[in-house]
């Protein structure tokens, strides 16, 4: 999906380097009187990030939508995704997202060509467990553990379709302000990965995309380099939070990266988004209008 026309004036950036080159933050402070106008397309990117959740939920229970079938309402399995998850889910998903959104708009590592080829949010099985107890007229559980595995994953290619390198991202998403929230994020951008790209390559397969087989292919090769490690990896931290600081304007470090940081060697970004009020951005952008 393109980059979000017109999200850098509802929030705009600060970015500010360490003096070593290899580490950068961005501020994004949200201008709320642009929202109304931004909303329908951070809502359609949203649904467009679930989108291959919600059609592979139908393709297992037998329901094709191509027309819907009115009578087949109380069958789909996807009628409640994701918008009847609690807030705890729809924060993960949220940050989860918005990594993407940030990878494609806002140039991390100083990168203006990241690209997404797909999202894995079919592979939060216990959220659909959860579904299913619904289905069945029982109550869901009111809080479901995230999915595990990698946030957010974006490439850039060579004029030959090749990946050259790979932004590995960890998105938290806090309604107010979480300190261990970021040690975690950094904790997490400093381990191993990524770890899904087989999940990524099944997504594509099952895509109408385009570019989809192009992928796969570029996938597949970039995999079989990950020992090797010559392909460039480089890390980004998103942190959402609805409570601003009052005597300094961020809460991560912008001249050197967080303490919990060990792979000194990889660039870091780090990118603060600053929200007037986190949870009403969510229940707007996760609506149950817009989904079937």
């Amino acid at each position: 999906m393109p980059p979000i026309e017109g999200i850098t004036e509802w929030l705009s950036p600060r970015v500010r380097q360490s003096p070593d080159g290899r580490y950068r933050h961005q501020l994004l402070i949200e201008d709320a009187s642009k929202w109304i106008d931004l909303q329908p397309s951070i809502k359609r990117y949203f649904r467009f990030a679930h989108a291959d959740a919600v059609k592979r939920l139908r393709k297992l229970a037998g329901i094709s939508l191509h027309p819907f079938r009115p009578s087949e309402t109380s069958m789909d399995p996807a009628r409640n995704y994701p918008h009847s998850f609690g807030m705890t889910v729809l924060k993960g998903y949220f940050g989860e997202v918005f990594g993407f959104i940030l990878a494609e708009s806002y140039s991390p590592c100083g990168i203006g060509d990241w690209e997404v080829p797909c999202f894995l949010f079919r592979y939060h099985l216990v959220a659909f467990q959860q579904l299913e107890v619904g289905y069945m007229g029982e109550t869901p559980s009111a809080t479901i553990p995230g999915r595990t595995g990698d946030d957010a994953l974006a490439f850039r290619r060579d004029r030959t379709g090749s990946i050259v390198a790979v932004l590995y991202c960890e998105a938290k998403c806090t309604a107010s302000h979480d300190s261990t929230l970021i040690r975690k994020a950094h904790e997490k951008v400093s381990q191993p990965g990524p770890v899904d790209i087989l999940q990524m390559i099944e997504v594509l397969q099952d895509s109408e995309e385009p570019e989809a087989e192009r992928w796969i292919i570029a996938l597949r090769h970039f995999r079989e380099t990950l020992l090797s490690g010559e392909i460039d990896r480089r890390n980004l931290v998103c942190y959402i939070c609805g409570q601003r600081r009052v005597l300094n304007d961020t809460w991560i470090p912008t001249d050197r990266p967080h303490e919990a940081y060990t792979t000194r060697d990889r660039w870091l970004e780090a990118i603060e988004v600053h929200l007037d009020n986190v949870e009403a951005t969510i229940s707007a952008v996760y609506s149950s209008e817009g989904w079937l």
